[in-house]
């Protein structure tokens, strides 16, 4: 619901109402003020007035739908001329006085009030060339796969080549360690050969 203080009505609440091509899907309830000076505002005709950006303009009759001793209650019904199209949406809401009563909007009103009404947005439709059709979002798909099953293939080669490298550095240490030991066997065997050449002497 808006509020009108004085003739300011902030327009806040609509911040994310409003979509382009949408037809009487809101009835905003506009609480205004029963008496403006001297003029008692029941006997008005409000209008809501909408201009774009492009400068269209539409206008609506608001329906006055109950006074509550000094609050009355305007109903809004957006039809589709408001949300046409999409940004900014100025507004300017006017209410009516017709001499001796007659309300027709035909005639020169005598008093004229302007409710004062910060611009609203209009959200814009999605933009349709971004959508992807069901065989392109396949191929898409299958690229997908294809690239993860090659980035795969590709860690199972570098696994097993690691695999391969380490084998290999673990066999060569290993033959090392046996060429020690037969390096400390031959020591050991002279070494008897040694003691057994001098207990024979």
């Amino acid at each position: 619901m808006l509020k009108a203080v004085g003739k300011f009505i902030d327009t806040l609440p609509l911040e994310k109402l409003l979509s382009q091509g949408e037809h009487f899907a809101d009835t905003v309830t506009i609480q205004i003020d029963r008496y403006y000076g001297t003029h008692d505002m029941t006997k008005f005709v409000f209008i809501m007035r909408g201009i774009t950006e492009s400068g269209g303009e539409t206008e609506t009759i608001l329906e006055n739908s109950a006074s509550d001793g000094d609050v009355i209650y305007l109903l809004w019904k957006i039809g589709k001329n408001f949300t046409t199209e999409s940004g900014l949406l100025a507004l300017d809401m006017l209410a009516c006085h017709y001499e001796d009563g007659d309300n027709s909007t035909e005639n020169e009103p005598d008093v004229i009030i302007r409710y004062q009404l910060p611009p609203v947005r209009v959200r814009a439709l999605p933009d349709t060339n971004h959508i992807i059709d069901a065989q392109s979002h396949t191929d898409f798909l299958l690229q997908v796969q294809n690239e993860v099953q090659n980035q795969l293939t590709e860690i199972n080669s570098i696994v097993e080549q690691f695999r391969s490298d380490l084998a290999i550095t673990q066999l060569d240490e290993r033959l090392e360690t046996l060429e020690i030991s037969e390096s400390q066997l031959l020591d050991k065997v002279e070494t008897l050969q040694k003691a057994v050449d001098t207990g024979t002497t």
